[in-house]
């Protein structure tokens, strides 16, 4: 892992509030895409993160893990 992920991991590692993450309006699969893998991570260290975006999620992407 390269030092800037690093840190970033460590940092994050000691947050156990929530944490929200923010997609962009009207949303495209690669902002989800992100946003759902982000999600996966932080659950995987303890936190518990929340996704928010103005938009609603489109059909096509209702796929996707914790999307709701």
């Amino acid at each position: 892992m390269n030092k800037i992920a690093e840190q970033i991991h460590k940092h994050l590692n000691t947050l156990k509030s929530n944490i929200v993450l923010v997609a962009h309006q009207n949303p495209d699969g690669d902002a989800l895409g992100s946003t759902t893998a982000m999600v996966e991570y932080l659950n995987g260290i303890g936190c518990s993160p929340v996704i928010y975006c103005v938009s609603a999620v489109p059909n096509k992407l209702q796929f996707l893990p914790n999307i709701n």
